[in-house]
């Protein structure tokens, strides 16, 4: 076991995840560490040495976390915001002309814009810029994209079985020592977590069908349905 152990530890520098990690958060990780070590107090001075500190903001982590997300999500939400009552119910849609969100009321930096517009989620078409890149936090490109009730015909009848599920699991705290039912929270939890930090779960077929099956289960094994 440590032979294996020690085998992960040595090979991991070289490994993809190591890279993918390096290239995404290196430079904030290397950051963060220098401002904890610039912030040290001397035990003898009792003076914290914050010269040449970089200090890291919330904003900052929290994006970097999210895969830069964050960035495309203030773009659509001041879109969303500046949109008629129409667009609010009905959603935006997904081919969407951002160019007073970029350029007038400048929601992002050159910086974020430039990096966008590498990526190609940002096309400038006769003066007018277009994007069709959702945001990837499935909740919220749920809202955006399909207005107000299309998120509540999306999600009513989920949110109400889960109601209904969460309600008889109160009443019985039993249920926490039936591994089924404690497997499926732990697959929902965790389904709709990665969906608002990752997307691609409520918004994808594929994947949705997983926590959809979960979910029916539950409500099976706590409603004793046989289906």
């Amino acid at each position: 076991m440590n032979t294996i152990l020690i085998s992960m530890i040595l090979i991991f520098p070289f490994s993809p995840l190591y890279k993918n990690i390096q290239r995404n958060y290196g430079d904030l990780i290397q950051r963060i560490v220098n401002n904890i070590s610039h912030n040290k107090v001397d035990k003898n001075t009792q003076i914290e040495d914050k010269e040449n500190s970089d200090s890291v903001s919330k904003d900052e982590i929290v994006t970097a976390v999210l895969s830069k997300r964050t960035i495309y999500a203030d773009i659509i939400k001041q879109k969303f915001n500046n949109s008629s009552w129409i667009d609010k119910l009905f959603g935006i849609g997904y081919n969407v002309e951002i160019r007073d969100e970029i350029y007038t009321k400048k929601t992002i930096d050159s910086k974020q814009l430039e990096l966008l517009q590498k990526l190609g989620f940002i096309v400038e078409i006769n003066d007018e810029v277009y994007t069709q890149k959702t945001i990837e936090l499935d909740q919220l490109d749920i809202l955006y994209r399909h207005g107000i009730l299309g998120f509540v015909v999306y999600f009513a009848q989920f949110i109400a079985i889960i109601l209904l599920i969460a309600k008889q699991i109160i009443l019985k705290m039993e249920y926490f020592l039936n591994l089924d039912v404690v497997i499926c929270i732990i697959d929902i939890v965790l389904a709709l977590g990665i969906a608002f930090t990752a997307g691609h779960i409520l918004t994808a077929p594929a994947v949705g069908f997983f926590l959809i099956t979960s979910t029916i289960k539950l409500y099976n094994d706590i409603f004793k349905k046989v289906v």
